[in-house]
């Protein structure tokens, strides 16, 4: 067995498990707040509308 192969460490191994939960975690979070913050609740001025109706008046185009 070659000298440079070492065995990986359980406790590093499960240390990448949790920082990679972490970082799943956080970014379903963030894509859960940014759809909230485009939400017509918080900014009446910008809802989300059909590509066909216009966006001033929501009647169809």
């Amino acid at each position: 067995m070659s000298a440079y192969r070492r065995r990986i460490d359980p406790e590093a191994g499960a240390v990448a498990v949790w920082l990679g939960a972490m970082a799943t975690a956080f970014a379903l979070l963030a894509v859960i707040v940014d759809r909230d913050m485009n939400a017509e609740s918080l900014h009446p001025g910008f809802a989300v509308v059909a590509p066909d109706t216009d966006p001033v008046t929501d009647t169809p185009a």
